[in-house]
């Protein structure tokens, strides 16, 4: 049953429209209103699918109430069909801009009578009817988009206090759901970490960046250096998607074991190592492939000291992309940055309060999409990582 409101002024005129529609259309309820003010009061407390709304009408004309209607949400893609005189050109194209669906002219002719006006009645309805049907749809998927959203942020924790080492990290998906992930473990003695950014959004990419997760706890437990687990979840990705499913990523993973660490790069964005005892900074500027793309490709470990109270800064590309301070040249992006990291780290001496400052300072201060209102054009994930093993003293 399709519920239809004919609204105009002069009963001879309803009474003319509610004949034909009965005539012609099967399955209707029919709601008439004298004028606007009336129409509101029908259309607030039955569930209306089509409108037939006369223009020129004492009171509430039919542009005042197309303006209301069209401003409501709640009502705003309920059909307009427009009746209004043949020498109303231009109220018709003024209807139509305020978001009228569709029109026909009075007096209505005979070929009107028998065939346009429930021509454009039907259309007008099955429009609605696919409208709502989407509108459902998407409430869906957006539920469903929300929820999931909620499982991701929980499945990446933001924080963590090891046996050897303090993590902290902040994640902002520019979607409900993103790419980018991290993670911290123990394994026997050493803490094995990973910051991985997987292209493009939304749900494939969620889903893919699960997967390397996965992968990743089970190549760090089968093998001895992050060289070797790159290359893995590499082999693994390029095997398992054709070139036409193709989804590369870059990520940085790493080995604390003592006052040791071991790092490996697939084309990651270079962190930056804070050294709290010498009060200095230190880019890990190697490079490496991005995964996920060739198999024949071999990745490098690289071993550098970690002391006690040691910190490493760890981010996904969106850290850059997000904010206008930044440029497109990586060199300059890392100088600007280490201007401000130095005031921030030497400010703050726990990783808490540290991490926490690094969101209001930079991604409140210099962004260029409000990341506080989650307009954002990429995914932002930020790690820091502390030493904390009681033995990690230099010689």
């Amino acid at each position: 049953m399709n519920n239809i409101m004919v609204v105009d002024d002069v009963l001879f005129n309803r009474k003319l429209i509610i004949a034909i529609l009965k005539k012609t259309v099967s399955n209707l309820k029919i709601f008439e209103a004298e004028g606007g003010r009336k129409a509101l009061e029908i259309l607030y407390k039955n569930d209306i699918d089509l409108i037939i709304l006369d223009l020129m009408m004492p009171e509430m004309d039919g542009f005042e109430f197309l303006e209301i209607i069209k401003k409501d949400g709640k009502y705003n893609l309920i059909p307009i069909i427009i009746n209004s005189a043949m020498n109303e050109t231009d109220s018709i194209k003024k209807a139509l801009s305020l978001g009228a669906h569709d029109f026909f002219e009075k007096p209505l002719k005979t070929e009107e009578i028998d065939f346009i006006l429930p021509l454009k009645v039907n259309n007008a309805l099955k429009v609605y009817e696919q409208t709502k049907e989407i509108m459902t749809f998407n409430e869906k998927i957006n539920r469903e988009l929300h929820l999931a959203s909620f499982f991701q942020k929980n499945i990446i924790n933001n924080q963590k206090k090891l046996k050897n080492v303090n993590f902290k990290g902040l994640y902002i998906p520019s979607f409900e759901l993103g790419g980018d992930f991290y993670d911290c473990i123990e394994i026997n003695e050493a803490t094995w970490f990973i910051i991985a950014d997987v292209s493009g959004h939304g749900i494939t990419a969620s889903i893919i960046s699960s997967m390397i997760k996965v992968l990743f706890a089970n190549y760090a437990e089968e093998n001895k250096k992050p060289s070797e687990v790159l290359k893995k979840m590499n082999d693994f990705m390029e095997s398992n998607f054709n070139s036409s499913e193709m989804f590369s990523f870059t990520a940085f993973i790493g080995k604390i074991e003592k006052n040791q660490l071991t790092f490996s790069n697939a084309g990651h964005p270079f962190p930056i190592l804070y050294r709290r005892e010498q009060n200095e900074f230190e880019v890990l500027t190697k490079k490496g492939f991005l995964a996920g793309i060739l198999k024949d490709v071999f990745f490098e470990d690289t071993n550098i000291m970690f002391n006690k109270n040691d910190m490493i800064f760890m981010y996904t590309d969106g850290f850059f992309d997000n904010f206008e301070i930044f440029s497109n040249s990586l060199k300059c992006n890392l100088e600007i940055f280490l201007n401000h990291a130095k005031i921030l780290f030497e400010n703050f001496k726990n990783e808490n309060e540290l991490i926490e400052n690094i969101n209001k300072y930079i991604l409140e201060n210099f962004s260029k999409n409000k990341i506080k209102d989650k307009i954002i054009k990429d995914d932002i994930s930020i790690i820091i990582i502390k030493n904390c093993f009681e033995e990690a003293e230099q010689n």
